[in-house]
């Protein structure tokens, strides 16, 4: 339980350490909460197992004092998780809204210069 409280909290800092360069463009960005987005969906699907679950509740029958800090975080978790995978779809759909809208003012420019 310790183990993992801390392999769970090292996976988190290691994510929030990591910074995007100021160069970077939407598809980078896109990208990093795409592997934010997996990183967390790993961690909850490994939390939600059988094993991890029966472990947690042996622990809480026996009143550790692990059990508490454990169950917060995998709230926290599983919380982000949902938030980070709603904002990478949005950011997906938003980056082929503006493609769109690139797309159309080089049509009517195309368009322009031909007529």
């Amino acid at each position: 339980m310790i183990h993992w409280t801390r392999q769970i909290k090292e996976v988190l800092s290691a994510q929030d350490a990591v910074q995007t360069s100021e160069n970077a463009g939407p598809l980078e960005e896109i990208d990093f909460w795409k592997n934010r987005c997996a990183d967390l969906s790993g961690i909850t699907t490994q939390l939600d197992k059988p094993g991890v679950k029966r472990i947690t509740s042996l622990l809480q029958l026996a009143k550790s004092s692990y059990v508490a800090p454990f169950l917060k975080l995998s709230s926290q978790i599983k919380v982000l998780m949902h938030s980070f995978c709603r904002f990478y779809h949005c950011a997906v759909l938003l980056s082929v809204c503006l493609l769109i809208r690139r797309f159309r003012r080089i049509s009517v420019w195309v368009f322009h210069c031909i007529m």
